[in-house]
């Protein structure tokens, strides 16, 4: 009897942007954050170069690197499926514009239309990969700490650092939360009958009873955190001591070594 009275909710768009999950036995969390981010920002390299070696170069170590990890593709593609819509909507995009659809003066034949669109899907598709791989490779908090040594000639030329993290560790942090808010809000709404629509247009149009309350506690919790900021001393002059210290080690070298010597080797 209680299985029949399991709600279910239909239809309900989660959103899992930053979404970390710790895994025990996960390669990545064997090495040091600065080298989880050293190799995203290979990955970013790689997808800005304007080679086809490098796209390929770039896929194939996004491939291995999900690879080696427990259910690495499944949770890849519940980071990145939302955001792969890009890819379709970007290989239209350039097709339309390159066939001179539009009777632009800067027409190219059909072949190269295709050529060109597919390429820059690919990059647009790479980009969006290593963002998902980053988001659920690396945790905020030790993120945050190795984007420190990093950015820590910037502070040099007048720049706060200290600040600067602090809003990127709460645009991280405060991601996932609010996805999670969403959610619950959508089925809280649907476990009392308010229809979220058939198909896309009635469901964007029907996202303002969604919002509102969303802003509401988004605003409250933001409220809560300037308090819990202040109570802990953000504000102090003084310079700041983190709790970790991350130390490299030889398997930190090594992967650090070979992911800019494979990165040069196909840039340059």
């Amino acid at each position: 009897m209680s299985n029949s009275l399991t709600y279910k909710p239909i239809g309900v768009f989660k959103l899992n942007i930053f979404d970390f999950t710790r895994i025990i036995q996960s390669v990545h969390m064997a090495l040091d954050p600065r080298v989880r981010t050293l190799l995203f920002f290979c990955l970013l390299l790689l997808a800005m170069d304007s080679s086809i070696a490098a796209i390929l170069t770039g896929v194939m170590f996004l491939a291995a690197l999900l690879g080696i990890e427990p259910h690495g593709y499944n949770r890849f593609w519940n980071s990145s499926r939302y955001f792969l819509m890009l890819v379709p909507l970007t290989f239209g995009f350039h097709l339309l514009l390159a066939t001179d659809i539009f009777g632009t003066a800067q027409s190219i034949s059909l072949n190269e239309a295709i050529e060109k669109a597919l390429f820059f899907t690919s990059r647009v598709g790479l980009l969006v990969s290593a963002g998902a791989y980053f988001s659920m490779s690396v945790d905020p908090a030790s993120l945050t700490e190795s984007l420190r040594e990093f950015v820590t000639p910037i502070g040099k030329i007048g720049i706060s650092i200290e600040r600067l993290l602090l809003v990127f560790l709460l645009t991280l942090s405060f991601a996932p939360i609010i996805s999670e808010q969403a959610t619950r809000i959508k089925e809280a709404q649907i476990a009392r009958g308010i229809s979220t629509g058939s198909n896309l247009f009635s469901r964007i149009s029907k996202t303002l009873p969604t919002l509102i309350p969303l802003f509401t506690l988004s605003l409250n919790r933001a409220e809560r955190l300037a308090l819990i900021l202040d109570s802990r001393g953000y504000n102090a002059p003084v310079k700041r001591t983190s709790l970790k210290k991350f130390r490299f080690t030889k398997s930190d070298y090594f992967v650090s070594v070979l992911s800019i010597a494979i990165t040069l080797f196909v840039i340059i």
